[in-house]
């Protein structure tokens, strides 16, 4: 008994010991991380040192890019014993914001993150979560609710060729309010306030994103069915988009919507319309509503248009933005030419 209750102790030890050896190993692995990429910084990086959480402590972490800087007076990334694989990340309620060089108080009401991955595929991330409630900036109420859930799917033979990876996304945000950060020095667009989304959306990569690498850049995307609300505008949005060989947008956009004029406006802002020509349309709404969707090109099914409700098929091909067969300007550039 006395033998068995002393072998128990010492593998406690060593477990103990482990335990601490290897949250110490990955404060220096993080340390380096953080060093080594100039769009991250932290005052401190500390184990954790939680009997039921494994991982790190963070003080003061600070994320940069061009467009914006985020600084945190903590954050803790963990996962437990029981499931390895998944990485949780608890953040304060308060944070700071810096747009356009000035700096403003970001809070939330609550927020929750997730990261699972994937063993058997090169330890890639399977599935991410994303989720924030009651954000305010400065005060003003900024969004109700933002909720990203991302989760690694198979490539299939439709996928664009330069595509190694696939992601399948549920997108909702509501509540959100662009001219709060319109005021904080932030272009984001003319867009009516609130803007709301949600739906579904295929993201295709050109590589399997890995921690301490740039950003893979995005090569196509599609939705069978996204829902985008900017105040009195609602327009519902199917198709299928990749870059071609000169970063152009390629593929086919259908937007649905019982409000044609500001179909055509929210389409412009969305540069899917030169703006030159988005008077020129109005006239001819009604026969452009009318043209059947382009069905060769691998994209989604594009369902008829509901009772009262307008389609307008929007065409991207051999650099030109056609409409009802008639080409109405140069393509627009792809949405992540620039991800990189």
């Amino acid at each position: 008994m006395r033998n068995a209750v002393i072998g128990a102790v010492v593998l406690v030890a060593i477990g103990a010991g482990g335990w601490i050896w290897g949250e110490s190993r990955l404060a220096e692995g993080a340390r380096a991380w953080i060093a080594e990429d100039p769009a991250l910084a932290a005052e401190a990086v500390q184990p954790l040192r939680n009997a039921g959480r494994f991982g790190l402590r963070l003080s003061k972490p600070q994320l940069s890019d061009p467009a914006l800087q985020l600084s945190l007076p903590w954050a803790e990334a963990w996962v437990s014993p029981l499931t390895p694989t998944t990485a949780r990340l608890d953040l304060p309620q308060q944070g700071q914001l810096v747009l356009a060089g000035q700096a403003h108080d970001l809070t939330l009401s609550s927020s929750d993150a997730m990261l699972r991955l994937a063993p058997l595929n090169r330890m890639a991330p399977d599935r991410l979560t994303l989720v924030a409630q009651g954000l305010a900036l400065d005060g003003q109420p900024l969004a109700d609710s933002i909720s990203v859930e991302a989760r690694l799917g198979r490539l299939a033979g439709s996928a664009p060729m330069e595509a190694r990876t696939a992601y399948d996304i549920d997108l909702s945000a509501a509540g959100v309010q662009l001219q709060v950060l319109a005021r904080a020095g932030f272009d984001a667009g003319p867009l009516p306030d609130p803007v709301a989304v949600d739906g579904q959306l295929r993201l295709w990569l050109d590589r399997t994103p890995e921690a301490g690498e740039a950003p893979p850049a995005i090569v196509g995307w599609q939705t069978p069915g996204l829902v985008l609300e900017a105040g009195p505008i609602q327009v519902r949005v199917v198709g299928r988009v990749t870059r071609d060989a000169d970063g152009l947008a390629e593929g086919q956009v259908v937007l649905y919507s019982r409000d044609a004029d500001r179909m055509l406006d929210l389409a412009s802002e969305m540069g899917l319309i030169p703006g030159q020509v988005r008077l020129l349309l109005r006239a001819g709404l009604a026969q452009l509503a009318q043209v059947t969707p382009e069905a060769d090109l691998h994209g989604p099914a594009y369902p008829e248009p509901q009772e009262g409700e307008l389609r307008l098929p929007i065409l991207m091909r051999d650099g030109q933005l056609i409409l009802a067969g008639v080409p109405v300007g140069p393509a627009p550039a792809f949405a992540g030419q620039d991800v990189r």
